[in-house]
């Protein structure tokens, strides 16, 4: 093999690796194949060509050049935030072109060999402070909170005993959500908790397709059919297993029937909403293990987005105030 052939295929496997890693990152396609291709065009390769799906990435460095395709198995597992960050930087500096292919697919391993920054225990934990911050913002009555931090801490050793496993990836939100249904509806029967799905919704949130149904809006929006489609499908397809596991949880404790009685009974005050998005900001960058210095601008995007919510609220109804949030 010649030494330009051999250059050749390191890019390619460099750049397959990078758009692999976006795509995990969760980075929408138009964004990827921008970034691919001004890195191609810094690294020499002129003429590349790039095709990026959800699950899948095409590369070719010309118009007679051989094309190598990268399978993306979503359920693979995700970056955390402190590996997005580290590859946002190593994605600027190679669209500069200041780094070499292999440098790259060195620092790419490195990138996936990270190893979170906290233990077992503080993430299970943070899941499950998580979990009492999101209970807190839907105005709860302190048993709720104990609840939901409860049924939080099952959820988050569930969700961290499925990761690297694609079959319990799979599996884990209708397991949980079985789970979490029939055990809430059950501490409601025995006066637990209080009536309404405080308890309830808490646990599950996490596992709302929130980044996906966004990310397939703007690729709808900006013409990426194929994706911005596919995307949707899979985004519905979750809420649909999410909403079988709670149904099933229902059909297994049975529904009580004040249950469904929300009477919005907010006995911490006023303030619960704001303390639940700051706790539920300090236990999201514990959890999805935040890079060093990230969490002042983490609680900058929550707030301000809990802040639009506010204001949408009180001037169209709380139907669409999470558009204004958004």
């Amino acid at each position: 093999m010649s030494r330009e052939t051999s250059g050749t295929g390191s890019l390619h496997e460099y750049i397959l690796e990078l758009g692999r890693a976006l795509s995990l990152a969760g980075a929408a396609v138009g964004e990827t194949q921008e970034r691919l291709t001004r890195i191609a065009r810094a690294s020499g390769a002129a003429e590349a060509r790039i095709v990026v799906l959800p699950t899948a990435l095409m590369i070719s460095f010309g118009p007679a050049g051989w094309a190598t395709i990268e399978s993306i198995p979503q359920l693979a597992g995700t970056l955390r935030l402190d590996q997005i960050s580290a590859l946002y930087e190593l994605v600027d500096e190679a669209e500069q072109g200041r780094v070499e292919p292999a440098e790259g697919l060195g620092r790419l391993r490195a990138i996936r060999a990270m190893r979170p920054r906290h233990g077992t225990t503080i993430t299970l934990l943070g899941y499950a402070t998580m979990t009492a911050g999101l209970c807190l913002v839907l105005q709860p009555t302190p048993a709720d909170i104990a609840v939901a931090a409860a049924l939080g801490l099952m959820v988050g050793a569930m969700v961290l005993a499925a990761r690297g496993r694609q079959a319990l990836t799979v599996l884990v939100p209708v397991v949980a959500a079985i789970a979490v249904s029939a055990l809430a509806f059950e501490a409601v029967k025995h006066g637990i908790a209080d009536p309404g799905l405080r308890a309830l919704i808490a646990p599950l949130v996490t596992f709302l397709p929130g980044g996906v149904l966004t990310t397939a809006t703007v690729e709808l929006a900006s013409g990426e059919m194929v994706a911005g489609a596919s995307r949707l499908v899979f985004g519905s397809v979750q809420l649909l297993l999410l909403a079988f596991g709670i149904v099933a949880g229902v059909e297994l404790a049975g529904l009580p029937s004040e249950a469904l009685q929300d009477e919005q009974s907010d006995l911490l005050g006023w303030w619960a909403p704001w303390l639940g998005v700051a706790v539920f900001g300090v236990a999201a960058a514990v959890f999805f293990s935040a890079p060093p210095g990230a969490l002042p601008w983490l609680m900058v995007v929550l707030l301000t987005a809990w802040l639009g919510q506010v204001v949408g609220e009180r001037l169209v109804g709380g139907a669409v105030s999470g558009f204004f949030g958004a």
